[in-house]
């Protein structure tokens, strides 16, 4: 029943895995064994391509499409020149001289702000979980304050 879809249907293209399949064998066979390097680097081409293609698909092209915005508003404005100016910053092929080393280092500045709000947002959470433990040991277990 394997060989309906080859012999009887006549779909000849089935023969390419067979024998890669075949090929993929031959490492058992000492003579022959350098043949079982083709299926393994297409497996290897093949599944470097589609993660390749995924990660730029849903990396690089998702966040051109996030930063092309309308610059109708202050927000929009503020920031298409914030990604352009780190951007700027991590451009190491150039001397940054002039007008772009201080372009350069507003997206510096704008690192910076940008890490100290998102550490400051994790600390913030990490307290508010210590003062609902607190609550929760000082009010409901030891009953030493009210809720």
């Amino acid at each position: 029943q394997a060989w309906d879809p080859l012999v009887v249907q006549g779909k000849l293209i089935y023969i390419i895995p067979i024998i890669l399949g075949i090929m993929a064998y031959a490492r058992f066979i000492k003579p022959i064994s350098w043949l079982s390097r083709w299926p393994m680097a297409l497996i290897a081409g093949a599944g470097a391509g589609s993660s390749i293609y995924g990660a730029t698909n849903s990396s690089l092209v998702a966040q051109v499409k996030a930063n092309l915005l309308p610059l109708n508003s202050f927000d929009n404005i503020f920031m298409v020149v914030g990604v352009l100016a780190v951007m700027v910053y991590f451009l190491f092929s150039r001397d940054q001289k002039g007008p772009v080393k201080h372009f350069a280092s507003g997206g510096r500045m704008l690192l910076m702000v940008t890490f100290g709000v998102s550490f400051g947002n994790v600390i913030m959470g990490r307290i508010s979980l210590l003062l609902g433990a607190l609550q929760s040991i000082f009010g409901k277990w030891l009953g030493i304050i009210s809720l």
